[in-house]
């Protein structure tokens, strides 16, 4: 899959600094906040993933925006069933405008959910997270 294999091949590991910023993921904010400082002051999840699927070329979701929970879409059935390289939005509290985004891998027995995304513990790495945070998909394969 080009979307993955582009991530794992140019971004995994890229990390926010702890001494100033990773000019790469500042200069993705940048492009939406030009007044930040410093990398670690913005979740740039779903910022990078935007940037990424620009790089590659890849339709971008009507109306996404640097908000995670942006990228749902709506129209999908409630009994969804994601396909690999989907991208799932996970909710981080119960403040409805705050998410986390990341392209979906697989469900294991144990219903986690393992992902590859940006700013998962400051740095693209593979994670995996409860399935039941998860509050919506984009289906990137449905794209006429």
């Amino acid at each position: 899959m080009k979307l993955i294999d582009h991530i794992l091949s140019k971004y995994i590991g890229l990390s926010e600094k702890s001494q100033g910023s990773s000019p790469t993921i500042l200069g993705w904010i940048l492009n939406y906040f030009p007044k930040t400082k410093d990398d670690g002051e913005v979740p740039y999840c779903s910022i990078a993933m935007i940037e990424v699927f620009k790089e590659l070329g890849l339709p971008l979701p009507k109306g996404v925006t640097p908000s995670a929970r942006s990228w749902i879409d709506h129209t999908l059935p409630k009994d969804y069933k994601p396909k690999y390289g989907d991208v799932v939005i996970f909710g981080r509290t119960d403040n409805p405008s705050l998410g986390h985004i990341a392209i979906y891998l697989r469900t294991n027995a144990f219903k986690r959910v393992f992902h590859l995304g940006f700013n998962q513990g400051n740095s693209c790495s593979i994670d995996d997270t409860a399935e039941f945070k998860v509050v919506g998909w984009y289906n990137r394969h449905n794209i006429q």
